[in-house]
Order: structure tokens, then C-alpha cells, then sequence
């Protein structure tokens, strides 16, 4: 799709993807998790070319007892999220404010389709109804729900910037730029 204004149409209702990608099968894709590799693990599950959109999640964790009435789904996914941003996690994806982050520049991850994995941890978290991921830039947000550059140009702010030399360098130019 065009990234200029004049060949762009319309932007795809999210309701529309999300009916799309909703779970059709009645067969629910169980998955049993350790807490120690649930990050690990589940980028390997959902890497696979097997992976499926329309298979309903039933997650249970090693070594617990819980039935999954939808608890440990929404937990699983929240645990997951939570390993996307996380700085900690061996797989780096994002960078910046905690609800305002970018994607990394990390060639290693492009190569090996996991930002690719990342849009799929995501979306099954909201297909299945569990917790989205308000955690990206606004930039970033407008250009995924747009593909519209220009509209997400038009978003960014300096505060965006994750480098606090680079986001103050361009503070500073801004400002010399309104003083001339």
C-alpha cells in the first residue's frame, strides 16, 4: 500500500481484522507452560509454521493445578506481553518510555521473523480476549493502523526518541530553528 495521502483509501476496521482473526475452531490448542521458559517457549510455538489464528487458547502451567475457565489464558498473555518489553528479556524487540515505544533497530530479530512473532503474540492476546498492547509511540500506532507515513510523521514528538543525547540534540535544533 501507497504511503502517500492521495493513493491511500481507507483505513481496515479493527473490529473487521479482529472478526477475521477470531478463533473459529472449536478445538482449543492447549498449551502447557513452564513459568521459567514461558517466553522462550512460546516464541518457538508461535514461530511455527503451524501456528494457527482460529484455534482457541487453553493454557495450563506446569506443576499447577488451575483449570482454564480463562484465568491462566489471560495470565499466560499478560506474562508474555510482558516479555516483549521487558529489558531484561533475551529477545529485545522494543526500546523507549514504557508506553511509548519503538521497535529496535535489531537485524538479528527482522532475520529471524520476530517482530513477525511479536505481531502474532499480540493479536492472539486480543483475539482470545485478553490484554492488548497500549505500549507502542503514537507514531508507531498511527503507521500500523494507517500505513499511512505522513499521518504518522505527524505524530512524532522528540519525546519519542528513546537516546536522551539524540531526543535533546533535536530539542535543541528545534528550538534554534524557532529562534531564527
Amino acid at each position: 500500500m501507497s504511503s502517500t495521502k492521495e493513493n491511500y483509501t481507507h483505513p481496515v476496521q479493527l473490529h473487521t481484522i479482529l472478526s477475521v482473526l477470531a478463533p473459529k475452531s472449536i478445538v482449543p490448542k492447549r498449551i502447557s507452560v513452564n513459568r521459567e521458559s514461558l517466553f522462550s517457549d512460546s516464541i518457538i510455538a508461535f514461530k511455527s509454521a503451524n501456528f494457527k489464528y482460529d484455534q482457541p487458547f487453553r493454557i495450563s502451567f506446569e506443576n499447577e493445578p488451575a483449570m482454564d475457565g480463562g484465568g491462566p489464558m489471560r495470565e499466560y498473555f499478560s506474562l508474555l506481553l510482558k516479555g516483549l518489553v521487558s529489558s531484561l528479556s533475551s529477545v529485545r524487540l522494543f526500546e523507549g518510555k514504557e508506553l511509548s515505544l519503538l521497535p529496535m533497530h535489531n537485524t538479528d530479530a527482522l532475520r529471524g521473523g520476530l517482530f513477525k512473532v511479536a505481531g502474532r503474540i499480540i493479536a492472539c492476546s486480543i483475539i482470545n480476549g485478553s490484554a492488548g498492547f497500549p505500549c507502542l509511540a503514537n507514531p508507531v500506532y498511527k503507521y500500523l493502523t494507517t500505513q499511512n507515513m505522513e499521518d504518522a510523521v505527524e505524530e512524532a514528538v522528540p519525546d519519542d526518541i528513546p537516546d536522551p543525547e539524540v531526543r535533546q540534540a533535536l530539542k535543541e535544533v528545534c528550538l534554534n530553528k524557532m529562534i531564527i
